[in-house]
């Protein structure tokens, strides 16, 4: 996209994912998603049901 327009990224420090925040999550390394985050992600989207299957680590 920046590209497009004639920049050139030099360093990106990604900071969150749609609502996701990534806050202190050191790079290569992730997380599971709460329930809260993935109601609040499928609301953006305007799905309203879905069933969720619980992962227990």
């Amino acid at each position: 996209m920046l590209e497009r327009v004639g920049n050139q990224v030099v360093n990106l420090h990604r900071i969150r994912m749609a609502n996701l925040l990534l806050g202190n999550l050191k790079m290569g390394h992730w997380r599971y998603v709460t329930e809260k985050e993935i109601k609040a992600l499928l609301k953006s989207c305007n799905i309203v049901s879905l069933k969720l299957q619980k992962h227990i680590p």
